[in-house]
């Protein structure tokens, strides 16, 4: 196909390969294939604390399948013991960065990469798992060229092409096709997290998402979850809305996303219960207790504020109280003073996920504490093991069993985690009381 032509197909099919909306049922297992990036276990660890606490009726499984070092070509080799195996509904697959070499644009590379990825999401969808193909994230060739005199890097010496970010966009050029061909979902990571580091670079000449210029930091991470999130247009973006509100001497209560109870007005204010069905998303702080091959900061929260806008996007706690008399109210939560308002205020809009020490938001921190710990402890040693498996020879059967059982160990105590996490992300019955501030 002539440049020009492949140019134009691309323009036409540009709006075509999109996400669909993400309806799980319940028990669904969600899968992330990739690479080293997905083995870092922090993008996958955000996604995972974000479908645990909005989704907690729901009991979601998730299953980490990342290899360092992986190509397209690796995870057709594993697809079946590593992935299929598991049950998957969903998988999104996040590929390319290995594929292409780190060197400028060579079509053998790429028709490898190309014909590989057909075929991988040809037999997952053939195994009944519904693929979520991602476009290959950014290398940051700048960054690269800035570390090569530091002793630290662990990339100094390594061969990488100036070009090798644009050889990733044309790769993802390539699987957006291909998604819309195939009529998959398609989300792009390349653009978005090209055009946050641009933008802070224009005030942080050294800024990066990608210390080593190809690993994402925590705030890479989020940038990616985040991204994901919007395109797979999940079907509960918001957390609740409560709608109180008085005409004349009559009160009247509304919700979505959970049920009032046990309203009452007094002599200070007006008190009720309220029971949700999801919990805000939440990050802790640092991203991980584990010591990383991959050197990064690890405070993720600053990015996760600004994309989300304090969580008014994908995950917004409404309270709009109308028909209080004029003056100022604290407002509770269980035994918690959350954060005193005007009644005008109250009356207009009053977005809870903003404020960290609600009750639900604390609730929601120890689950993402938990799932925390349950990929230090076991989820990237699981996959630190299948790195192990890909380096044995056919020969070695023997070695590969006892692996493959390791692994298996690693993740029964995953899924032990993951029990007391479907416990704990279950949202309680709340007291919220108005009452008149002095």
């Amino acid at each position: 196909m002539k440049p020009i032509t492949s140019f134009l197909l691309f323009c036409c099919l540009w709006l075509s390969a999109s996400a669909a909306s993400f309806e799980p049922r319940a028990g669904s297992t969600i899968a992330f294939v990739g690479d080293s990036i997905t083995h870092q276990c922090l993008y996958t660890q955000y996604l995972e604390d974000f479908f645990y606490t909005r989704y907690p009726d729901l009991k979601l499984r998730m299953h980490n399948a990342g290899v360092a070092g992986d190509s397209v070509r690796h995870v057709l080799d594993r697809l079946e013991k590593d992935i299929a195996e598991k049950g998957p509904s969903y998988a999104t697959i996040l590929l390319g960065m290995n594929d292409g070499g780190y060197k400028d644009f060579e079509p053998e590379l790429f028709t490898d990469y190309s014909e590989g990825n057909r075929k991988l999401l040809e037999e997952m969808t053939g195994k009944g798992i519904a693929p979520i193909l991602l476009s290959p994230s950014m290398f940051d060739y700048p960054m690269h060229l800035r570390r090569v005199d530091d002793e630290t890097y662990r990339f100094r010496t390594a061969s990488r092409n100036p070009n090798y970010n644009a050889v990733l966009a044309y790769y993802g050029a390539a699987s957006r096709m291909l998604a819309s061909e195939i009529r998959i979902p398609y989300i792009d990571l390349w653009t978005p997290m090209n055009d946050f580091t641009q933008g802070k670079r224009l005030e942080d000449e050294s800024f990066t998402l990608l210390p080593d210029a190809i690993h994402p930091s925590p705030g890479g991470h989020v940038l990616m979850a985040y991204t994901i999130l919007m395109g797979m247009e999940p079907s509960r973006k918001t957390v609740s809305s409560i709608q109180i509100q008085k005409n004349r001497d009559k009160w009247s209560t509304r919700a979505v996303g959970g049920a009032i109870e046990n309203f009452t007005q007094t002599d200070q204010g007006i008190e009720f219960e309220f029971t949700a069905q999801a919990l805000p998303w939440v990050l802790p702080e640092k991203a991980t207790e584990a010591q990383l091959r991959w050197e990064m900061p690890l405070d993720a929260v600053p990015t996760f504020q600004e994309l989300t806008k304090n969580g008014h996007r994908l995950s917004t706690e409404v309270l709009r109280v109308h028909g209080l008399p004029p003056g100022r109210y604290a407002l509770w939560i269980d035994e918690e003073e959350v954060e005193t308002f005007t009644h005008t205020a109250l009356a207009s809009r009053v977005e809870l996920q903003k404020f960290p020490n609600t009750p639900q938001q604390k609730q929601s921190l120890e689950v993402a504490v938990l799932n925390r710990k349950r990929n230090d402890e076991a989820v990237r040693p699981m996959r630190d093991v299948w790195s192990r498996i890909k380096r044995i020879k056919q020969k070695d059967s023997d070695q590969r069993e006892k692996l493959l059982q390791e692994a298996e160990g690693l993740r029964k105590k995953a899924w032990g985690f993951e029990q007391e996490i479907h416990s704990m992300a279950r949202p309680k019955k709340r007291h919220y009381r108005l009452l008149r501030a002095e």
